[in-house]
């Protein structure tokens, strides 16, 4: 899972002005898998990437939200810094209990559908006894 989170951040640090910075991964927080489709797959996780200026010996972590897509047999990637106040939403991961994952407020994510609750049924109402 690391993997994936730190090619993540480094297919979007390729677009910013991170010269002289050195970048390690940090850990892996929190994650969720969600599955609409059998070609539609999105894989969220929170992360922690250690960087230090090459005029310091100084390493800081600064927290990240990726999301890994996967449409069609696709990949594709996005990653961004988490601030302290985002608190974008997601039905994916609040249909699977999980709130401890952050997402951010400017949105950009797949942000699932509410009627696809877990393990992927789409009535919430639907009796799972024998």
């Amino acid at each position: 899972m690391s993997e994936e989170c730190f090619l993540a951040f480094t297919k979007s640090a390729e677009n910013t002005h991170s010269e002289g910075i050195e970048h390690k991964f940090g850990e892996l927080r929190s994650q969720c898998l969600s599955v609409e489709a059998y070609n539609k797959i999105f894989h969220h996780y929170n992360f922690t990437i250690e960087e230090k200026h090459e005029i310091c010996d100084v390493w800081t972590s600064k927290v990240y939200f990726a999301e890994v897509k996967q449409v069609s047999g696709l990949k594709s990637y996005l990653c961004c810094m988490l601030e302290p106040n985002d608190q974008g939403h997601c039905h994916g991961c609040k249909n699977q209990d999980m709130y401890e994952l952050k997402h951010p407020s400017r949105g950009g994510y797949e942000e699932g559908d509410a009627s696809i609750h877990w393990p992927f049924m789409d009535d919430p109402d639907y009796d799972h006894t024998y």
